[in-house]
């Protein structure tokens, strides 16, 4: 599905719990904020979620008329984002533009760190969540603001492997009103030398 819609249109991040090689407090965190019980699970604009291999293999169906409705829906709410790796350090600017109708009040502002492809024992994984955090910022209707943001990246980050997402939450329903992401450009230092 990703593949088929593109990044642009589609956002997946893949979340590890813990007990896994890839996994991070933070992932363990997300599952318990969608209250997610059993592996692989699918959470489908923050409202929709499915568990279980069977239901998995079932959700290209079940879900491409969502991506759809999803697409052609306006949430008010216009991002861009750009980035860059310097110094072993994420740096990110979202420009987040609201029409006149819409308000964020009491959304949050999820920053999710992911990297693009990983190695793991058992194959390749993609947009793996390495890191989140959580700026508020006040955006008022009819206007545009530009937040930054970032992130320390490990010792052993490479290249252009890396993103940074942008998740606006409702936290009473859990939906995502709008999301965007960027992919990271240049190289740490150290590389360079």
């Amino acid at each position: 599905m990703a593949e088929q819609n593109g990044p642009t249109k589609l956002l997946v991040l893949t979340y590890h719990p813990l007990s896994d090689e890839l996994g991070i407090q933070k992932s363990d965190a997300r599952k318990d904020y969608y209250l997610i019980r059993g592996f692989p699970a699918i959470v489908f604009n923050g409202i929709e979620k499915i568990s279980g291999a069977s239901a998995v293999s079932e959700m290209v169906k079940r879900y491409d008329d969502k991506i759809n409705q999803v697409k052609e829906g306006d949430s008010g709410v216009t991002l861009k984002m750009k980035g860059k790796i310097e110094s072993r350090m994420a740096q990110v600017e979202a420009s987040i533009t609201l029409d006149k109708k819409t308000s964020l009040a009491g959304m949050s502002y999820r920053w999710v760190l992911f990297e693009r492809r990983v190695r793991g024992q058992r194959g390749i994984y993609h947009n793996v969540v390495r890191d989140m955090s959580e700026v508020y910022t006040n955006v008022k209707p009819g206007t545009t603001k530009t937040v930054p943001v970032y992130f320390s990246l490990p010792a052993s980050a490479t290249g252009d492997n890396w993103g940074v997402a942008l998740l606006i939450q409702d936290d009473s329903t859990k939906k995502i009103v709008e999301a965007a992401s960027t992919l990271l450009i240049g190289v740490a230092e150290e590389e360079n030398k």
